[in-house]
């Protein structure tokens, strides 16, 4: 073998050691120069690595080559060495693991080689496709086709199968797509969400839509300024001064009978759909404003400084002491007809798309009850949104059941109007909790100064759980799966998974999830003691689920959401209401 020259292959010059002496122009048609292998024979072309470019104005460094497969005759030739190390003006290095500067962005950089120092250079993750990985960096999985799409059929075939040609693939097609940069850790990837996730997955909507930071209704993109509504009744200054006044009747159609009651005492909470009342009437003829007849139960009606309060008498106790008779009673609010023994079981099911509040307003119509969806803020408003036919039905169900499950579906919670037959539906943290703090003054149901506050009527309770960042909600046999992550937060500590059959838009699985997310952290059960003052003074009647500022005499505030409140109004000298507020100290 003498040494290595350049032949003539169709024009093309080839670097290497050659086995002959020279090799002579080949013809197409004709038999190839070369020892073994036919240059243009599909059947047995050679299989030529791909050589590198090599800068011809720079002696390279040849490697010899060896022949790897001379079973069939082939030669392939191993890949020359790029010997130019003058020119070059970076040196590709991997990336070290982690930016040893924790610098505030993901980015690792790659070493600083080019001895020029014109640019500095992005690391790109080649291994891996970050569209084919999930937010958590595992493998997007797939869905199975049905049985009767799924079909294998293997027929013979003459010559020789390669193995390695058969390919089998369960996923779509992917698209193509360039080389995106990802972070060293493969936790995330810069890319945008994909309008829709697969099926088995999670659905993403519009960014942000699920934690709106302009605060307006859902779907109003106007970006119009917040603070329409008014804000609370600003409080007068110590002392206070109240005259209480007590009003109770007897109801009897449209006449009323004023009755002397004692141990009065009426409370509600935030997850409770009545207001409930106890106390005691004294005498015989008490039995008459207590006992039902044929029209049902009894009816109360209580009015503390103003405000006023329609009950119906649930239960009773009679004592028979020697000065007279008592009765011991407990009433609740009229929305206990939707519930309990004084409602009838019902079958509902969902044979057409109707609107969930559509639903409800179904149930209430003919019950004679009414419902309050009206924005309680202007920053959240509990979402309405479509059942699908056939994906829900109840059996032996009471109304108020089946309103309450659509309710919680949607993050919100079931309350009574003190006097109508009325069911009032408002999402449970009318402003996030992260919000508190810089909201305007009309977020604040009341303000309360510290001086209202007796000495001593004030003590807390603290709850510390982990501050939850993200949560799945989903349907189970219709609807969306809807990833919800809590604003300026990196999503890593996930709530439990909601499953539920009614979640079935997006949109309302992003409000239950919001309020699941409210739900966390180190929260204070703050216990206050007030003087009810009248409508229109502040503070004025908590309620459930309104949100509350404390101006404490440092100036500083604290910040809450009533849970619950209980009056008790012993007599006419005595009128206080007792609030549980639900604190949360998020770090700023």
């Amino acid at each position: 073998m003498g040494n290595g020259k350049w032949g003539e292959c169709d024009d093309i010059q080839v670097p290497g050691e050659w086995l002959t002496e020279s090799a002579a122009t080949i013809d197409r048609t004709d038999a190839s120069g070369w020892n073994t292998a036919t240059s243009n024979d599909d059947s047995m072309s050679a299989n030529w690595g791909r050589a590198t470019i090599v800068d011809h104005a720079i002696d390279v460094e040849h490697t010899k080559a060896s022949p790897l497969n001379q079973a069939i005759g082939v030669i392939a030739w191993s890949k020359n060495k790029i010997a130019d190390t003058v020119s070059k003006l970076c040196d590709w290095n991997p990336a070290i693991a982690q930016d040893a500067a924790f610098s505030n962005h993901a980015w690792v950089m790659t070493k600083k080689v080019d001895l020029m120092q014109t640019e500095r250079l992005l690391n790109v993750d080649t291994s891996t496709r970050p569209w084919e990985i999930r937010w958590d960096g595992k493998p997007r999985l797939y869905q199975l086709p049905k049985p009767s799409t799924l079909v294998f059929e293997f027929k013979s075939a003459t010559g020789t199968i390669d193995p390695l040609v058969i390919t089998v693939s369960l996923a779509d097609k992917q698209p193509i797509h360039s080389i995106a940069p990802r972070d060293a850790l493969g936790i995330q990837q810069t890319t945008v969400n994909e309008i829709t996730d697969q099926q088995d997955t999670a659905y993403w909507g519009a960014g942000a839509w699920f934690d709106r930071s302009n605060h307006l209704p859902w779907g109003d993109d106007s970006g119009g300024e917040i603070g329409e509504l008014d804000p609370p009744t600003e409080p007068i200054k110590p002392p206070y001064l109240i005259m209480n006044t007590i009003e109770f009747y007897a109801v009897n159609g449209t006449e009323q009978v004023a009755v002397e009651p004692t141990d009065l005492s009426l409370k509600l909470d935030l997850d409770s759909h009545a207001w409930e009342l106890t106390g005691t009437i004294k005498g015989q003829t008490a039995k008459n404003y207590i006992l039902p007849d044929a029209d049902g139960p009894k009816s109360l009606s209580l009015t503390i400084n103003g405000w006023s309060w329609l009950f119906a008498v649930k239960s009773y106790k009679r004592s028979k002491q020697l000065v007279g008779e008592t009765y011991s009673f407990t009433a609740v609010s009229r929305s206990q007809f939707l519930t309990g023994d004084w409602s009838d079981d019902i079958s509902e099911s969902v044979d057409s798309d109707i609107n969930a509040w559509q639903l409800v307003e179904s149930l209430l119509t003919p019950l004679g009850f009414t419902l309050d969806r009206t924005d309680v803020t202007e920053w959240y408003r509990t979402p309405d949104w479509t059942l699908q036919a056939g994906s829900v039905a109840w059996s032996a169900a009471k109304p108020l059941d089946i309103i309450t499950q659509i309710a919680t579906a949607a993050g919100a919670t079931l309350q009574p109007h003190r006097t109508d037959d009325t069911i009032i539906i408002s999402p449970r943290y009318r402003l996030s909790p992260w919000e508190w703090a810089t909201a305007q003054d009309s977020a604040f149901s009341h303000l309360i100064p510290e001086a209202m506050i007796p000495d001593g009527a004030e003590s807390g309770d603290f709850q510390t759980s982990t501050e939850l960042e993200r949560v799945l909600v989903g349907g189970t046999t219709h609807g969306a799966i809807t990833e919800v992550i809590k604003r300026n937060t990196a999503g890593t500590v996930s709530a439990a998974d909601v499953s539920d059959v009614l979640n079935q838009e997006n949109t309302v699985n992003a409000e239950r999830g919001r309020n699941v997310l409210c739900d966390s952290g180190v929260i204070e059960q703050l216990s206050i003691q007030l003087p009810l003052m009248p409508p229109g003074q502040a503070p004025g009647l908590l309620e459930p689920g309104q949100l509350v500022k404390i101006q404490r005499e440092d100036a500083t505030f604290t910040i809450g959401m009533v849970l619950s409140n209980s009056i008790k109004p012993d007599n006419v000298a005595s009128v206080w209401q007792s609030a549980v507020l639900e604190v949360h100290h998020v770090d700023s």
